[in-house]
């Protein structure tokens, strides 16, 4: 049986047989301005957009429905290093944690590069450059062993890679199917199953699970959403609320309206069911 919620600019909230969707009302703050991607550490989240990092302590406890404080000015942030910029790098993609790195994409000049930094001070401490071949790179994910990347899409030509800094290696997994305008990754607690954020519109996007044993594609929850006038939205980033919920992910859809862009957080619960469910 299908769930279907259609976003409207309010709190939405949808419970059915375990599966359960919140989805907040707008939030304009400067973060907004093409707003990437999340992820989180017990202390603190990390919520980026296309050239800044920003870090927030998680005794910021929200209101609820709406966990995200509106303004976000006064928090400690993480810029594009200043000799990357000369160079032309330009674009934060997805985040996620490695350690005690938060780990960032960064595109849009060749080679494009996966950025660590440090969780408590946010100095840049490492730069691996991607593969050459590679024409974007929109989201990163790793289970604290391995860091996943690929292209902003997966199919049999463009390969999901999966790199070892520990033992210096890098392999390419080709999966069964195809998943195209990926935005973001997160990683389940067991460290076996990749949800990756689908921008791919209202019939197809949401999100996409691949076991990472077998390669195994499935579409776990799909988003029905508005890509064109007046919010042309985006489906962003997500993270696995571990902290809160083993259970809930917290996706980022963006709202790139005339004046001032906006973002609603989508938190999702009890989807790991056998049909697809639809918000």
């Amino acid at each position: 049986m299908r769930r279907i919620i259609l976003l409207f600019l309010m709190i939405l909230s949808f419970n059915a047989l375990g599966f359960k969707a919140t989805v907040t009302a707008p939030i304009f703050s400067p973060i907004a301005e093409n707003i990437q991607g999340i992820t989180q550490t017990e202390d603190f989240w990390f919520i980026s957009n296309q050239y800044t990092i920003f870090r927030v302590p998680k005794v910021k406890r929200l209101v609820p429905k709406n966990f995200y404080p509106n303004i976000i000015t006064d928090y400690p942030r993480i810029k594009i290093p200043r000799h990357l910029r000369e160079l032309g790098y330009n674009h934060f993609g997805g985040i996620t944690i490695y350690k005690n790195f938060i780990v960032v994409a960064l595109e849009r000049i060749s080679p494009m590069k996966l950025l660590f930094f440090d969780i408590f001070t946010l100095e840049h401490m490492i730069t691996y450059n991607v593969p050459l071949n590679l024409e974007s790179l929109s989201w990163v994910a790793s289970n604290g062993k391995k860091i996943y990347f690929s292209e902003n899409k997966l199919d049999k030509s463009s390969p999901l890679y999966e790199l070892s800094l520990e033992k210096n290696t890098l392999v390419k997994n080709f999966i069964p199917a195809k998943i195209s305008r990926i935005q973001g990754g997160t990683i389940s607690l067991s460290g076996k199953t990749l949800f990756l954020a689908s921008d791919q519109g209202s019939r197809v996007g949401g999100i996409y699970s691949i076991n990472l044993n077998n390669l195994n594609v499935k579409h776990e929850v799909g988003i029905i959403y508005n890509r064109g006038f007046p919010a042309y939205q985006e489906i962003e980033g997500l993270t696995l609320n571990s902290s809160d919920n083993p259970g809930k992910i917290t996706l980022l859809l963006l709202d790139n309206n005339i004046v001032e862009d906006s973002f609603h957080f989508i938190e999702i619960s009890g989807f790991k069911e056998s049909s697809l469910k639809k918000i």
